[in-house]
């Protein structure tokens, strides 16, 4: 029988590799005899690409492009051994990359297209893009641009469309040359794209957004969906600020949960056959966790195994969607925010080593 470490990243302190490594070494000084199994997770944001090269093998190629907001970078494209490709959106447009200058008003997600036009060009047929973590809310009308479609005004003057400028929009061209590619989004949230629970409701306060820019925003994307009248009701749709959107609408591609499509590159099932126990994490174990997001995910997955979450912060959630969950364990609480991120790796050993979990040798 088995452990299995299989955490999300602490968003902005500990990835997820880092917290296997503190658990599994705590883990084998205490129990020597058990196999410790790490499987670091990540459910379509940042480290998905990461998770996906451990599990499947390929290679990362970087190339110039931009951030949410147009500055110079580099970000990477990986390449799998049966010659697809997968690009992690939060490596190109994510809210790290524009930490002090968020303003979602002005972001796209221009620099994304860039990274999928240069798989294509290396004769990527099928491309996964990975939604979670984007710093936008532009609809993914930048990638579009990015891709070669072309957005006019009233004046017909063509532009690349932002979070704050969808509302322009006259008229569109659509480019060609990807009918061919197929492309599949890993999608943590089922989010719509309009409305209390869509994209600029939900997400956009998260990267800087004010009331007025919320408003702002979901005018622009009411407006734009009706002009293509294509429907903004699907689950999914309002992921990464309406990236799911496009992905759905103009790439032809096929949302998947994240957190699914990783579990079965690491063949979880089968390795859960063996386990005792699971020890999970996140940033912030809460009511979210069980809207598609990893761990909640995991933990469902997990059936009748028990499993022990250690988490930067624990807010309330409903208990009784996690019957198999025997602790709950907050590392920093009662920490300021920034010494709690500061200090993520040394409070979870702690409250690891001390704790209580359900399994005969701790």
């Amino acid at each position: 029988m088995s452990i299995i470490i299989a955490p999300d990243s602490f968003k902005g302190s500990l990835s997820a590799g880092e917290f296997c490594r503190i658990v599994a070494e705590i883990c084998r000084k205490k129990a020597p005899e058990e196999p410790v199994i790490s499987l670091p997770l990540a459910d379509g944001g940042e480290g998905t690409l990461d998770c996906v090269l451990a599990a499947t093998g390929g290679k990362m190629k970087y190339y110039d492009t931009v951030d949410a907001l147009g500055a110079p970078i580099t970000a990477p494209v990986g390449y799998l051994p049966d010659g697809s490709a997968v690009i992690e959106s939060a490596a190109a447009i994510g809210l790290p990359l524009v930490k002090g200058r968020e303003d979602p008003l002005k972001a796209n997600t221009y620099g994304l297209g860039i990274l999928i036009r240069e798989a294509v060009q290396a004769g990527a047929k099928n491309i996964t893009l990975t939604l979670g973590g984007s710093a936008t809310n532009d609809l993914g009308l930048g990638m579009l641009a990015a891709l070669g479609w072309r957005f006019y005004d009233n004046e017909d003057r063509e532009f690349i469309p932002a979070g704050g400028t969808m509302g322009r929009i006259a008229r569109f061209e659509a480019a060609a040359g990807y009918e061919e590619i197929t492309f599949t989004a890993m999608c943590d949230v089922a989010n719509p794209l309009l409305g209390a629970a869509g994209a600029a409701a939900v997400f956009a306060p998260q990267k800087g957004a004010s009331p007025a820019d919320v408003t702002t925003l979901e005018t622009g994307a009411a407006h734009f969906a009706a002009l293509c009248g294509k429907d903004p009701a699907c689950p999914g749709a309002g992921a990464a600020g309406g990236l799911g959107y496009a992905t759905l609408h103009f790439l032809g591609g096929a949302l998947r949960p994240g957190i699914g499509e990783i579990l079965k590159l690491y063949r979880f099932e089968e390795l859960l056959k063996d386990c005792r126990l699971l020890i999970t994490g996140e940033g912030c174990f809460d009511a979210q966790s069980a809207m598609g997001k990893a761990v909640g995910t995991l933990i469902r997955k997990a059936d009748s195994v028990p499993v022990a979450v250690f988490a930067g912060m624990v807010k309330p959630f409903d208990k009784t969607l996690y019957p198999n969950l025997k602790t709950v364990c907050a590392i920093s609480e009662g920490l300021p925010l920034e010494i709690a991120l500061a200090t993520a790796a040394e409070n979870l050993r702690r409250c690891f080593d001390e704790s209580q979990l359900p399994y005969p040798y701790i």
